[in-house]
């Protein structure tokens, strides 16, 4: 997947991420932080330990493409339109378009496991594709094994929080549904984050969980038809929101 902070090399911000306790008060800290709401109650033990989970959230969550990005994203999380665990799958989405190790550990471990017909999956299998990038990227990826450990763990345990896996050790996989209401945001989202393409090989739209496919069937369906237009010309399919 070509990463829009790629040039900005791999980092380690996953390992923070994983060990925030609460990721609805993460919500509010991002709404405080881009100005949405006043209230901020995202605080830890020392002020020390608060600065370090603050900047690895801004790190992690607060880059857009424009305004439009900006603002579909404020809007779904502050929006009764969607449950909890949906504000969530929203989080995930706006993750991986922040983070390029989060997003290639994503596409290259979690979704082949998912795609392959696998029930689960575990740190081992993260920590060996860590180390496959290592000898790619030596100069990004410069860490220890005990690091490189770390970080493989708390990436399952973020998609635990984030609701995609379940489990201790061997990790259960669970993909999420895309109701409407998601489907409607994550179109919009694809759209918003890489505007320069509008067909279905637009980079986001690999995590849609959902085939190309599904995706077409979806996005000509009649409820669906005052929000956009579809050209088809073979498998190519271009979208241009109305």
């Amino acid at each position: 997947m070509e990463h829009k902070e790629q040039q900005g090399g791999y980092n380690s911000t996953v390992n923070v991420i994983g060990g925030v306790p609460d990721y609805m008060a993460m919500i509010d800290f991002i709404n405080c932080e881009c100005g949405y709401t006043s209230s901020d109650a995202f605080s830890f033990r020392t002020a020390k330990a608060t600065s370090r989970f603050k900047k690895a959230v801004v790190d992690a969550f607060i880059s857009f493409e424009s305004d439009k990005h900006k603002g579909l994203f404020l809007k779904a999380l502050n929006s009764d339109e969607f449950s909890n665990e949906e504000k969530m799958v929203i989080m995930f989405w706006q993750f991986l378009y922040c983070n390029r190790l989060f997003a290639e550990i994503t596409d290259n471990v979690f979704l082949r496991a998912l795609y392959s017909g696998r029930t689960s999956i575990s740190a081992s299998d993260v920590e060996a594709y860590i180390k496959h990038l290592k000898v790619q990227s030596s100069d990004d990826i410069n860490w220890s094994d005990s690091t490189i450990k770390t970080t493989a763990s708390k990436y399952l345990t973020v998609l635990k929080k984030f609701g995609f896996a379940d489990g201790k050790i061997q990790k259960s996989i669970r993909a999420p549904h895309i109701s409407s209401s998601l489907f409607i945001y994550l179109v919009k989202f694809v759209l918003a984050a890489y505007p320069e393409n509008t067909t279905l090989d637009n980079p986001m739209f690999r995590f849609a969980f959902l085939d190309k496919q599904s995706i077409i069937n979806r996005l000509k369906t009649i409820e669906y038809i005052p929000l956009w237009d579809i050209a088809q010309i073979g498998n190519e399919v271009t979208i241009t929101l109305k």
